[in-house]
């Protein structure tokens, strides 16, 4: 199964915009969501869960106390090749976040 990650552009703008040591454990969780096909539950982020009123499939982690992440994953299938796209929606502070 493949995992793919990637970013809305708004999304990207922002993950550009910070600090080496948040984009660091951004990066971190980018790798945990690859190798748990988008559900890095029970890995030690901080207030990892789904977000249901944003959108089914909506999961949201926040990197730092007041800095969060929200990604939605599509699972596809093409011919025999199951494929997992986590789209990153926002990366940004708490109180600006879309949910």
């Amino acid at each position: 199964m493949s995992v793919i990650v990637q970013y809305t552009k708004k999304a990207w703008k922002s993950r550009q915009k910070l600090n080496a040591s948040v984009r660091a454990i951004l990066e971190a969780l980018e790798e945990d969501m690859r190798a748990t096909k988008g559900k890095p539950l029970g890995r030690g982020w901080h207030n990892l869960g789904p977000v249901r009123q944003y959108a089914d499939n909506a999961y949201h982690c926040h990197l730092t106390r007041d800095i969060v992440a929200l990604w939605v994953i599509v699972e596809s299938e093409d011919g025999n090749i199951k494929i997992t796209v986590c789209t990153v929606e926002y990366v940004g502070t708490r109180g600006k976040a879309p949910y």
